[in-house]
């Protein structure tokens, strides 16, 4: 049984109700949530999350009787179904008085998405000791706040990293997609991310649009929420021509210079995404909101990047202290080649790194149907937190890809566009191959799933940081072929979104087969999942990459020499 009261719930409860069936396909689900759940477990919920999804003290209030109703169903369906363990999603005020139900029960209780007790309501943590049986975590200093208390919580990682590292590989030119949106202007874009409510847009927008129409240089578009028509925006920024996407906010982080955003989950996002930002809360704006804040938040701030390293990141503009003059001020260096917007960058590689590479609803998943004694199997464990960077690592797991024995080995590596981490593997593989006098053995080519790029050269940042490690990569890109699943005997993709396309693109059953990832293949970096795009770390980011192909490509060719004893 499952309960999951917001919008952000439904998301994240519905992977975890598809990783519980993979582990086990007879599953059997009821649940409070959304149409993500309804999807993911074949039926409908019990309650939809969307009477249940209330905020602020008068909104609770005036829904009261429908909750108290809700919580008393919840009970009544916990009795009567009598789950192997109930899951709960967040939502604390809702689920941790049905948390104490179960456990007179006697029925575990599996809590996914810490409640964020660690800056506000502490006292919290009493009911959670007492009544949550395991709580998963997706926050990484969460483990640590937990231990003081004397409780085991265990981090699973963090969904927005993989979320975003899907996001950056299917980012389309900036051209095509300002194209899209009807924008014809190529200056650099100061990206608005003022929030998904109606309050957010309005106390935040006209300041950072006040702020951001300092830069005549840059253009302004905002992030726009679906819920919140175009005539809102353009009304409460007092500017008709405003540029507003909508269902490309991800990708309008990405191709922005820089960042003015709301805080919340979207500062993790855009940090991810590799954007510099200024984080803007402003809310009724007076000072003494602000030192009431003071009293009641436990941390010393309030973004999420910030959090989890430890320091201040990126900068933190709260209430009184958010203002066009203020916004500008930080905005400013972050336009430009500057130590502010290298420092920003330099922390948000130390964030990733302590985000991990997890899959946190596959690893809850392992966790919760371990503990029902279910059998897990082998390719869905956890993936390992990475290693922090220059740490050693050691015991790298046994990567199980095989290849068939063929007198000429015939290898397609594909990406996304075909001028950048493809092209990089090809070029890689041929100089190993080239060194080990096996060259008449091998035959290697690239391509690209998209089409776009078709005969250009690799990225010139690539070519650079290739060649100085005696790589020269000359080839031209071009987009994957039906006849390529006939020609070769193995393609290997660089993310999941690659694997994923291939596989469906495959003529037949046995050609999927031919379908491998290239991480699986690491020895030196088993905490990994994908080999990342690389453009939003700048220079590491190809650093990064290179390793990880130069790592990948020596374990695929003592893959296939042990094979075929070669």
């Amino acid at each position: 049984m499952i309960i999951a009261g917001e919008v952000s719930g439904d998301l994240h409860a519905s992977r975890l109700i598809t990783a519980i069936r993979q582990i086990d396909p007879e599953a059997i689900f009821r649940f409070f949530g959304g149409d993500r759940m309804a999807t993911a477990a074949g039926m409908e919920p019990e309650v939809h999350c969307d009477s249940m999804n209330v905020m602020g003290f008068s909104e609770v209030l005036r829904h009261l009787p429908a909750l108290l109703g809700h919580l008393r169903l919840a009970r009544h369906l916990m009795e009567a179904f009598r789950p192997d363990a109930l899951i709960l999603v967040d939502y604390p005020s809702f689920n941790l008085k049905l948390a104490k139900t179960a456990r007179k029960l006697g029925i575990p209780v599996h809590y996914f998405i810490s409640p964020k007790i660690w800056a506000w309501k502490e006292w919290r943590v009493k009911s959670i000791k007492k009544y949550v049986t395991a709580m998963y975590s997706i926050l990484p200093f969460e483990e640590a706040f937990y231990a003081r208390h004397g409780y085991k919580a265990t981090y699973v990682g963090n969904p927005s990293v993989k979320e975003m590292d899907d996001v950056l590989g299917h980012i389309p030119p900036v051209r095509h997609f300002l194209e899209r949106h009807g924008i014809d202007d190529s200056r650099p874009i100061i990206a608005l991310i003022p929030g998904s409510r109606r309050s957010e847009v309005k106390n935040n927008l006209p300041l950072m649009m006040q702020a951001a129409s300092r830069f005549p240089e840059c253009q302004i578009i905002v992030g726009g929420s679906s819920s919140i028509p175009m005539k809102y925006y353009r009304q409460v920024a007092q500017t008709q021509g405003l540029n507003v996407v909508f269902g490309a906010t991800h990708v309008l982080m990405k191709h922005a210079r820089a960042a003015l955003v709301t805080s919340g989950t979207a500062t993790l996002e855009t940090a991810l995404l590799g954007t510099p930002q200024v984080v803007c809360y402003r809310a009724n704006g007076r000072k003494l909101s602000y030192k009431i804040m003071e009293k009641l938040l436990k941390v010393k701030y309030v973004s999420l990047p910030n959090l989890i390293v430890g320091n201040a990141v990126v900068p933190e503009l709260l209430v009184h202290l958010c203002t066009a003059d203020s916004i500008a001020r930080h905005l400013s260096p972050l336009l430009q080649g500057s130590p502010e917007r290298d420092a920003q960058l330099a922390g948000y590689r130390k964030m990733r790194w302590r985000l991990g590479s997890a899959i946190a609803t596959d690893y809850a998943a392992t966790l919760i149907c371990g503990s029902l004694g279910l059998n897990i199997p082998l390719e869905i464990l956890r993936p390992q937190t990475q290693a922090a960077p220059n740490e050693k690592n050691a015991n790298p797991p046994l990567r199980m890809k095989t290849v068939s024995n063929n007198k000429t080995v015939r290898i397609l590596f594909v990406c996304l566009g075909n001028i950048c981490r493809s092209p990089a593997a090809q070029g890689i593989m041929q100089s190993l191959v080239d060194e080990a006098g096996l060259t008449d053995r091998f035959m290697l080519d690239s391509a690209g799933t998209y089409g776009g790029h078709a005969g250009d050269l690799p990225d010139k940042r690539m070519r650079v940081h290739a060649s100085r490690r005696g790589y020269d990569l000359t080839h031209r890109s071009r987009p994957i072929r039906e006849g390529d699943f006939a020609d070769f005997d193995l393609i290997v993709a660089m993310d999941d979104s690659n694997y994923d396309t291939l596989r469906h693109l495959a003529p037949t059953v046995e050609d999927e087969r031919k379908v491998v990832r290239m991480i699986d293949y690491c020895r030196l970096h088993p905490y990994y999942y994908a080999v990342p795009d690389p453009y939003y770390e700048g220079a590491s980011g190809f650093e990064l990459v290179l390793d990880l192909l130069e790592d990948a490509c020596a374990g695929l060719l003592e893959n296939i020499r042990q094979k075929d004893n070669t």
